[in-house]
């Protein structure tokens, strides 16, 4: 009974510590004592996200300060505590432990790009081993490509190298290529790694049939894709089953396949389309406002500007919105948007916004409206705009010195 009491003691003192943001102590405590499996799996039922056992388990096992400040950042950092990992990593490092993938990743979360980049940089440089180095690669490659619009020969070196240690690499490197207008390239990837990589069916299966139209290859890849446990290719399946091979007696039996693995946007397209228990289509996440569909298909760097109906309908995309309730978004997040064919919309801003922010980049967006009073400068950048295939300007008009009419016409509009 005594050692129970103890083991208790203990835990609530290092969760006590932990709590209070006391990382001297709790990393004096790590060294203190040999801490059993019980006690550190009782720290991470109270601590974490009940996946960490790994972490405590190093943090227990830990015979210097700086490894414990190590484990501990990975603690704190799967709490979603980005500053604190960073200060934890930081410290660490001072003790003689290398972290800077891990510092390059909190930064990263934290907005902090130019930090993230040294921190990756200086990976690439020690190459202390594989993983570092390809995660470091991608991290830098994906960045290049996805914030950057960049395509150039580093970023597909960064890429191939990230191939080694991270899956989603190899996406990225396809993605690239057909960004490049090399698409036996883009194809070549996928398929070299088609056996291995569980990222890649669903892939593979887009571009066999949105590019190449290939629909039967593009059928097996999906099918593979969701015999691997990927919900989203059997969705991606019921699509093209209904508007590329006039198939519409599967449609329905794919989408419920999709729903049945967890893809909300299958859950909701089937209560649209009028079939009931899938009710939670529409339950909100660690209050997140948008619906589970839309959270489904856009990442986190989106969610924040997009606006949508509760269900999905086909015929009216979700708007990316830059108004006056949050900060404008970084210019790679609205290219991002501009990728995915999203409509842009710009709204009065206390701020105003600079087309010009966008560069080159503009040319990704292919639907922009530009509100009333929306106090937007830079309109010299749409003329580079010959991507743009709606534009309406609203009630606001550019100044008088650009040359709107030589600028329409080079954007191959005839009206406003």
């Amino acid at each position: 009974m005594a050692d129970t009491a103890a083991t208790s003691d203990h835990v609530a003192r290092a969760v006590a510590l932990f709590e209070a943001r006391d990382w001297e102590a709790l990393a004096d405590a790590a060294l203190a004592r040999n801490w059993s499996e019980v006690e550190l799996a009782a720290l991470d039922s109270a601590i974490g996200d009940h996946e960490s056992l790994g972490i405590w388990e190093l943090w227990g096992e830990a015979e210097e300060r700086g490894r414990a400040f190590y484990a501990m950042g990975f603690v704190v950092a799967r709490t979603g505590r980005a500053a604190d990992a960073v200060e934890l990593f930081l410290t660490a490092g001072t003790l003689g432990e290398y972290c800077d993938v891990e510092l390059g990743e909190e930064y990263a979360d934290l907005g902090d790009w130019a930090s993230a980049e040294a921190s990756y940089r200086r990976a690439l440089t020690a190459r202390r081993d594989e993983w570092e180095y390809s995660r470091a690669a991608y991290r830098l490659g994906e960045h290049a490509l996805e914030i950057d619009d960049r395509t150039d020969a580093e970023v597909v070196a960064l890429l191939e190298a990230g191939v080694a240690e991270a899956d989603e690499a190899v996406v990225l490197l396809s993605r690239l290529y057909e960004r490049r207008g090399d698409v036996e390239a883009a194809r070549r990837v996928l398929e070299e790694a088609f056996a291995s990589n569980d990222d890649v069916p669903l892939v593979l299966g887009n571009l066999l049939s949105d590019v190449f139209e290939e629909y039967p290859a593009a059928q097996r890849a999906y099918e593979e894709g969701f015999a691997r446990g990927d919900a989203y290719s059997a969705y991606n399946l019921a699509m093209m089953l209904e508007h590329d091979c006039d198939r519409p007696e599967e449609v329905a039996e794919w989408l419920r396949k999709a729903a049945l693995g967890g893809d909300e946007v299958a859950r909701a397209r089937l209560s649209a389309r009028g079939e009931g228990s899938w009710d939670d289509a529409f339950r909100e996440e660690d209050g997140a406002t948008s619906p589970a569909w839309m959270r489904a298909l856009y990442d986190n760097a989106l969610l924040p500007y997009l606006h949508g109906d509760v269900l999905p309908d086909e015929n009216r995309r979700p708007v990316f919105r830059i108004g006056p309730t949050r900060a404008v978004p970084p210019p790679g997040v609205i290219v991002r948007a501009g990728r995915l064919g999203l409509p842009i919309l710009i709204e009065p801003h206390p701020a105003g916004f600079d087309l010009a922010s966008l560069g080159s980049r503009i040319t990704a967006i292919r639907d922009l409206t530009i509100a009333d009073a929306s106090a937007v400068t830079g309109w010299d950048a749409l003329a580079e705009a010959r991507a743009l295939e709606e534009i309406d300007l609203a009630g606001t008009d550019p100044p008088a010195e650009v040359d709107d009419d030589g600028m329409m016409e080079r954007l191959g509009l005839t009206e406003i």
